[in-house]
């Protein structure tokens, strides 16, 4: 594997995240492409690797989130947490023996296109440099933190840390914290923090449509049977892509045209029954989670988003709205 080596693979991938496992599996089917990973961390994983804050878990569907070649039956409930999803990856690692083609701890710095040889060089941090006829990124977007610009942050005499780099020895009880932001990870690691800290001040930019998180644990007889009747577990997955898939008739429907001739005729079933329409479902269901957690009418205004549902990402969660509404919680 070292770049001391006149080996040229026929590919490199760049990540072991889920992409890159993902891609690795489909040419070790082939059995006839070297290929190598460039992972920068010192295991699998990716994002499920480098996240690790209270509370972190996955708002897709777990029996969907997963690799349709090697379903899982044994997750513990419909969105696993961050620890689960790892573990679930290691394990897909090593049953396709995958770990082999891996150099770990090995950061890209830049990858070049050699026009007169026609081969990719692959340069390292480190000084290595590995070449390839093909190169496949599967980078994300969520391995490097953004930091908010706010004039004095630097004379700032606290403990502070993003959540994406969660500083687990540093002991939050007690303390009085200000979270900047209130995106996914927020909403996430709030409720598990809120009831240990003296006061909790959270500052956001904007709101977010919020609704219910269908969430619930797999019993042993469901997990039985999704091992064990192989049929019933691809019908399952498929059940939760449809559920997914539905959010085109939410949210896209309007520009596509062989929608819009079925948006017609549904909303005149629709209207004859008056019946929601497709994005009212979704409103319908965020405006129950705030009546039925938030008692107070102006902290309802305060958190209800002044722009259409969809255009930001919509967050499933039980427990966040509970939080703020605690006495040391100011929202």
């Amino acid at each position: 594997m070292g770049s001391n080596s006149n080996t040229i693979y026929d590919i490199i991938i760049l990540g072991a995240g889920v992409s890159g496992i993902g891609m690795a599996h489909s040419l070790l089917k082939k059995k006839d492409q070297t290929f190598l990973i460039l992972e920068k961390n010192d295991g699998v994983g990716g994002t499920w690797r480098n996240n690790t804050y209270p509370g972190l878990c996955c708002d897709v569907p777990s029996h969907f989130y997963s690799y349709s070649f090697s379903m899982n039956p044994n997750w513990s409930k419909t969105f696993p947490e961050q620890y689960e999803i790892l573990e679930y990856l290691e394990n897909v690692t090593d049953k396709f023996k995958i770990r082999p083609h891996i150099k770990f701890n090995s950061e890209v710095k830049e990858s070049k296109y050699n026009q007169k040889d026609k081969y990719w060089e692959t340069y390292l941090f480190n000084g290595e440099v590995f070449r390839s006829r093909s190169l496949v990124s599967g980078l994300g977007q969520l391995n490097k933190p953004k930091y908010p610009e706010i004039n004095g942050l630097k004379d700032f005499n606290g403990h502070s840390f993003h959540s994406a780099q969660w500083d687990h020895n540093y002991n939050l009880e007690g303390k009085k914290v200000a979270v900047i932001g209130n995106g996914p990870s927020a909403i996430g690691f709030i409720p598990k923090i809120a009831g240990k800290v003296e006061q909790l001040t959270i500052f956001q930019r904007s709101n977010n449509w919020i609704v219910p998180k269908p969430d619930r644990p797999y019993g042993s007889f469901e997990k039985f049977c999704l091992r064990n009747i192989p049929l019933l577990a691809r019908m399952y997955r498929f059940y939760f892509y449809l559920t997914q898939e539905r959010n085109y008739l939410a949210f896209y429907y309007k520009h596509n045209k062989a929608v819009k001739i079925f948006e017609k005729v549904v909303s005149a079933i629709l209207t004859r029954f008056k019946l929601f329409k497709f994005e009212d479902v979704y409103k319908a269901g965020a405006f129950m989670l705030i009546d039925e957690q938030i008692s107070d009418d102006k902290l309802k205004k305060k958190l209800i988003p002044d722009y259409p549902i969809g255009c930001k990402r919509i967050i499933p969660t039980n427990d966040y709205y509970p939080a703020i509404c605690r006495d040391n919680v100011c929202p």
